[in-house]
């Protein structure tokens, strides 16, 4: 029940460096061969550059939830970090870090968040 208001929270927060929309669409293409995670169009798709401390912009952190899921929309949202979501109910869920001068994965998870 935390989604929605963490979900505006999380976007009131967050400023900066936005992840370029053709690396975007590599790992979307990528992704829709994966079983796990298609079709696209099901998923809340979250793209913004990798955090730990400061902003890493050689990776792009990647995840998705399965729309439906309290209110969620399907779509593409590109934003810039955010604050780790606050949610304790059950859902499906994708993440991973994206290497974007490798081109591939370096973390990636499908499946439910418990």
């Amino acid at each position: 029940m935390l989604l929605p208001i963490a979900t505006t929270l999380m976007a009131a927060l967050a400023s900066g460096p936005l992840p370029n929309p053709r690396a975007i669409a590599e790992i979307e293409s990528k992704l829709s061969a994966v079983k796990c995670v298609r079709p696209l169009g099901r998923w809340s798709r979250h793209y913004s550059y990798w955090q730990e401390g400061s902003v890493d912009n050689r990776y792009i952190d990647v995840w998705f939830i399965e729309a439906g899921h309290d209110g969620v929309r399907a779509g593409r949202f590109v934003t810039a970090p955010e604050p780790p979501m606050l949610d304790d109910s059950q859902f499906r869920l994708v993440s991973g870090k994206y290497d974007i001068a490798a081109h591939r994965f370096v973390k990636f998870y499908c499946g439910t968040n418990r």
